[in-house]
């Protein structure tokens, strides 16, 4: 049995397609490992994939998220530093 581990950033692309990967190999009799940001955990935990924070003093759980709503009210209130609502579209 090998032990696989998976490095992930924490978006919701990459987990929608490293977690089904993770729990085939397991279904296959390996053991999986995911890698990722703290916010990552509770995903990869849910999915039966057991997880190795990395990062967690630059990026302490609900980083992720009060990045993003960061962002998403500079852009609403234009003090955004040259970001834009397009730039939050593709963001």
């Amino acid at each position: 049995m090998t032990h696989f581990g998976i490095i992930c950033p924490g978006s919701t692309g990459p987990l929608n397609t490293m977690l089904p990967l993770g729990q085939e190999l397991q279904r296959r009799g390996h053991r999986v490992t995911l890698f990722g940001l703290p916010d990552t955990e509770k995903k990869s935990l849910t999915a039966g994939v057991e997880f190795q924070a990395v990062g967690t003093e630059e990026f302490p759980v609900g980083w992720a998220e009060k990045s993003f709503w960061s962002i998403v009210a500079d852009c609403l209130d234009g003090s955004g530093g040259g970001r834009s609502v397009e730039k939050v579209k593709r963001f």
